[in-house]
């Protein structure tokens, strides 16, 4: 999806006004991802937010802090019990 994504539009797609259809929630969406990339502690978002403070993410990483949040969200909301089997 990114790779498509980032062709048609570059690597800021998530940016990219031609892509959402209704501007508020374009809005609303991109102050969700920017508050949950600043809250973000891994060391992929840390690193780039240490070199690039002013910066926007490029797509890819809005993508891996997507596909990161919902994981967590959706395993914090579950009964499942993960355990690492040796």
């Amino acid at each position: 999806m990114i790779y498509f994504l980032a062709q048609a539009y570059g690597g800021f797609w998530y940016l990219n006004d031609a892509i959402s259809e209704n501007p508020i929630i374009r809005d609303w969406i991109l102050n969700a991802l920017k508050v949950e990339f600043e809250r973000n502690m891994e060391i992929y978002a840390t690193d780039f937010k240490s070199r690039h403070p002013d910066k926007d993410p490029d797509g890819w990483i809005i993508q891996k802090q997507l596909l990161l949040t919902r994981s967590q969200k959706c395993t914090k909301t579950s009964n499942i019990n993960f355990r690492i089997r040796s």
